[in-house]
């Protein structure tokens, strides 16, 4: 049977909305119908008959919908081949390394979600920003900032899922030196400490060279995101400065003696989730070939 997605005409969306024409087998369309992603005016959500052609109709940023992992919708610009590869190589020990696969996948689940969850945040910040401004009223300024902090949060711990992820996925090879047996343990795992980890052990391999670059202090994007997720998680929400050629910004503080200042426009988290995707998707092609070399 065909099923095919597109987006709702009659409900307001992005340009270009989306238009997806995916085959599913009968069971999943069932399935997503019954998990509420909608039928089509006139249509129930009943299990459709065999080579059947059911409509939903999804109201979704057209980033949306694209990929699918584990029945996840994923956003487009998600590097789903090497994350799924690297599941499709490690699966067989999964049955003999229970606890240490028991880490990864929960690392590897959280990649996922917490990619996700920037996404839609980063969407939903820049139609607010294009609706009502850098400077709207408290109600929509409340919204924007909390779509800021959840995009912020969201996206580094994407980067240290991905860390957690693959330091547990090393114990799965068989490293005793990465295992993660108690709370301290799981504590101490992040992109630096696994760099770290990696350059005494796995020193030179492509995996260590690509997490090196993202944690050296001269990589000013991953530096920035940092301070900013500290910067909101724990130090609170500043006030933005205006001027009449467009917003300069918020969070103007004095860093080493530098004021840093972040400029409130569409392209905020935009171009944020742009460095975010491309950074994900090395070192997820580093980690899929260290994977291989490990594992077959």
């Amino acid at each position: 049977m065909t099923v095919e997605i597109r987006s709702n005409p009659a409900r307001p969306s992005r340009p270009d909305p989306l238009f997806r024409r995916l085959v599913f087998s009968e069971q999943a369309a069932y399935a997503h119908a019954r998990a509420g992603w909608g039928a089509a005016p006139g249509r129930s959500a009943s299990r459709p008959a065999p080579r059947s052609t059911v409509r939903l109709h999804v109201h979704a940023p057209p980033s949306m919908f694209v990929k699918y992992m584990g029945g996840l919708a994923m956003p487009s610009d998600f590097p789903a081949e090497p994350f799924e590869a690297i599941l499709e190589t490690t699966r067989k020990h999964r049955e003999s390394t229970l606890a240490a696969w028991g880490e990864f996948a929960s690392g590897w689940n959280a990649l996922c979600w917490r990619y996700k969850a920037a996404a839609e945040h980063d969407e939903t910040f820049t139609r607010s920003v294009q609706q009502d401004g850098p400077g709207p009223e408290p109600e929509a300024r409340y919204r924007q900032e909390n779509q800021l902090f959840t995009f912020f949060v969201a996206g580094l711990s994407a980067l240290e899922a991905f860390a957690y992820g693959m330091w547990a996925l090393v114990w799965v090879s068989g490293d005793a030196a990465f295992a993660l047996k108690t709370e301290n343990d799981r504590k101490r795992v992040d992109l630096r400490t696994l760099h770290a980890k990696l350059a005494l052990h796995y020193s030179a391999t492509q995996l260590e060279v690509e997490v090196g670059r993202v944690v050296n202090p001269t990589n000013s994007a991953f530096e920035e995101w940092t301070w900013l997720r500290n910067t909101l998680a724990h130090r609170g929400s500043h006030g933005r400065h205006h001027q009449t050629s467009g917003p300069t910004g918020w969070a103007r503080r004095e860093i080493d003696g530098e004021p840093r200042e972040i400029h409130i426009d569409v392209e905020t988290t935009a171009r944020r989730r742009a460095w975010l995707s491309t950074t994900l998707g090395e070192l997820l092609e580093a980690a899929a070939l260290f994977t291989r070399e490990r594992f077959d």
